[in-house]
């Protein structure tokens, strides 16, 4: 998916119009450009050019194209220059009648991201996508194989799929699961109720870590698991929320004592 900030399409129509209203004024419309004239002209076409191609808008893109290489050749005259800009500006508007953008709010982008959670770079400087996963770093480096469906219920959440940000909040819980089983002895089975008992029969014995980490997993089973597996569940945006922040609570606590 092309992800784009909207103040890209603010920016080219504002060079765009900035273009228009300078060939405005100046010289007779059958008069030409000068040299320096028309390198400044090349220079912000080629700019538009990149933009344009950074969004996806080939059509346009080539078409600006053209233009550049026609004005290295010849010098066009003021009225040439800005019927050829505004018919780009056209062509513009309408290829993006055949785009469909989707809006993510503020309070849901900080979860997506496009990039892998575990790479080096992605908890150094990033620009303000994913800032609301930081905090399973800890978690990211003890347990790699969370990466992948932490990344996914973030989108989900960001693009307003609740259940199904429940469903891969549910596979990360899992690889803690395997996790504290292993720790404690337990052999690991897709029937977290089995796995859990036997866990619990080991729990007074066990240590403060471990009795936390079971009352974490025996809460995530009977509220959200359970009815997560069944096909008419649905979740709200507040519910996906406060399981997010469970999920990280109890993976953050794992990454305390536990890796993979």
């Amino acid at each position: 998916m092309l992800e784009v900030y909207a103040h890209a399409y603010i920016e080219i129509g504002r060079e765009i119009q900035s273009i228009s209203q300078n060939l405005e004024v100046g010289l007779a419309p059958e008069e030409q450009l000068s040299e320096d004239e028309t390198g400044r002209l090349r220079s912000k076409i080629s700019g538009i050019t990149k933009d344009l191609e950074a969004i996806d808008l080939k059509v346009s893109g080539r078409l600006l194209s053209r233009l550049y290489l026609g004005y290295r050749d010849h010098r066009p005259t003021f009225q040439q220059a800005r019927a050829d800009i505004l018919n780009a500006y056209g062509i513009m508007k309408i290829e993006l009648e055949t785009r469909l953008f989707f809006f993510v709010p503020t309070t849901r982008a900080a979860y997506y991201s496009s990039e892998p959670c575990g790479d080096p770079e992605f908890f150094g400087e990033f620009s303000g996508l994913a800032k609301d996963l930081e905090p399973f770093k800890p978690a990211i480096h003890a347990f790699p194989s969370i990466d992948e469906d932490l990344r996914e219920a973030g989108n989900c959440y960001a693009f307003g799929r609740y259940s199904a940000t429940v469903y891969f909040l549910m596979r990360v819980m899992e690889s803690g699961l395997k996790a504290i089983g292993k720790a404690m002895g337990v052999a690991y089975g897709t029937d977290w109720g089995r796995c859990i008992a036997e866990m619990e029969k080991k729990e007074a014995s066990a240590d403060l870590f471990f009795k936390e980490a079971i009352t974490y997993l025996r809460s995530v089973k009977n509220v959200w698991r359970n009815p997560t597996m069944h096909a008419d569940a649905r979740h709200t945006e507040q519910q996906a929320k406060r399981i997010f922040d469970a999920v990280q609570g109890f993976m953050q606590h794992l990454a305390t004592k536990l890796t993979e």
